[in-house]
């Protein structure tokens, strides 16, 4: 029976010329908006199945304005309605989400929720934040006022959002026909919307809500969540400072592993800049030449180079793994080949991250016992125990034993050292602690 109700409002929505929905699809936009965000609605959109509707429930403080502009005309041109709700109460979609939100199919709030704040700034190499130059804000502002205006909403305020950042909160939208309903939660904006016009694909239509519909959430993948991590700009902000400091430390201190590291940090930090699946395949390269380097090396790194590139590898794979499974990804009739491919994949990168293991453990187990006691010295601290000319040899107390050494610098007797390195013939390398 329910199969045959279904089946009749279908047939009566397309008679009357009217969208009917049965399911409802909700993405969570929290955070800053990036391409991580345009992917995911992207994907929403282009996969969305007949009949269904998909639901933003938006909390930003806003993003970048290319992946905002990407968003709004996936959704202009999007066949299934797109329901933006500024939820839960008290919250916010300034800047990028007030575009996604008046560009979208339906415009909801809740009463005490704030949108507004559009005027768009610039970044500067130095850090300085600077408002748009007037070219750019114009092109804006017209692009938002058109979208609004095709949905029958307040235009001006549109405007006046971009060229004066004013703000309004949910129950003065209404008012003043920003957005098209203020509702307290899912439930009661469902109800409100069900049975009003839209303007989709290029005409109105009735927006039809069965009683039946069903709500589901459409979670990021796992590549999404490690990119739209990475690609915060507090996190990034944060990752490039603890990089810079690494690289002062490593510079000072002569540890070429820090350094490495550092470097390797800022590198995959410049990389976030790309788009999301270009970014996926950047890491899946570098870390391929970071082991391609450390084989060829001969262990040099003694598996520092290996393990830091299996890991942005494994990261890059993550990230550019074709989705599989559940209802929003494409159906296909036999998923083998795909799955054969992405198995693969893993099983390559695990016996290869095996095998570099393998060999790091061979080669260290291959060192005479001397070499590798002498190896363990470095780091240490210790006395001199003779006046040593740079580049002299002479003696110093390290770990409860003396140890022949060569200094980099002058050492005098008594002087604290530190073992930076190890010589050819068996002695320590050491230079008097600052």
């Amino acid at each position: 029976m329910r199969a045959l109700a279904i089946a009749a409002l279908v047939s009566l929505a397309l008679l009357s010329g009217a969208v009917y929905v049965e399911s409802i699809r909700v993405i969570k936009v929290e955070g800053t908006i990036s391409d991580t965000t345009l992917s995911v609605i992207s994907r929403a959109i282009e996969e969305a199945p007949p009949n269904s509707a998909l639901l933003i429930l938006l909390n930003t403080p806003g993003g970048e304005a290319g992946s905002t502009l990407e968003i709004v005309r996936l959704i202009g041109n999007s066949r299934v309605p797109v329901i933006s709700f500024v939820y839960p109460d008290f919250s916010y979609a300034w800047s990028a989400g007030t575009y996604i939100l008046l560009s979208s199919h339906v415009a909801a709030m809740t009463p005490h929720s704030v949108i507004g704040s559009c005027q768009p700034i610039q970044l500067l190499p130095t850090g300085e934040v600077i408002p748009a130059p007037n070219k750019t804000v114009n092109a804006l502002a017209e692009y938002l006022r058109a979208a609004v205006k095709a949905r029958g909403r307040n235009a001006t305020f549109a405007e006046a959002c971009i060229r004066q950042n004013v703000n309004v909160n949910g129950d003065d939208a209404y008012r003043w026909g920003i957005i098209d309903v203020v509702a307290s939660n899912v439930d009661e904006l469902i109800r409100k919307i069900n049975g009003t016009k839209i303007y989709i694909m290029g005409r109105w239509e009735e927006l039809v809500i069965s009683g039946n519909y069903v709500v589901e959430d459409l979670e990021f993948s796992p590549g999404e969540r490690i990119a739209a991590f990475l690609k915060d700009p507090v996190v990034a902000s944060i990752i490039v400072q603890i990089a810079f400091l690494l690289l002062l430390v490593g510079l000072f201190t002569g540890n070429p592993i820090i350094a490495v590291v550092a470097i390797l940090l800022i590198v995959v930090m410049s990389l976030t800049a790309l788009p999301l699946n270009v970014f996926g395949v950047a890491m899946l390269v570098l870390g391929a030449l970071l082991i391609l380097g450390e084989l060829l090396s001969g262990f040099a790194a003694h598996g520092a180079l290996s393990i830091a590139g299996a890991v942005l590898a494994g990261i890059g794979l993550v990230i550019t793994m074709p989705l599989t499974g559940g209802e929003w990804t494409i159906r296909i009739e036999d998923p083998t080949p795909i799955l054969a491919s992405l198995y693969a994949n893993i099983g390559l990168l695990v016996g290869l991250v095996a095998f570099m293991m393998y060999k790091i453990v061979r080669v260290h187990r291959t060192r005479p016992v001397s070499e590798r006691l002498l190896l363990s010295m470095v780091g240490k601290t210790g006395t001199a125990t003779d006046n040593v000319a740079a580049g002299g040899e002479g003696y110093v107390y390290v770990e409860g034993e003396y140890w022949r050494a060569t200094a980099r610098r002058d050492v005098k007797r008594g002087q604290r050292v530190k073992v930076v390195d190890v010589g050819e013939e068996g002695t320590l390398v050491v230079e008097p602690l600052e």
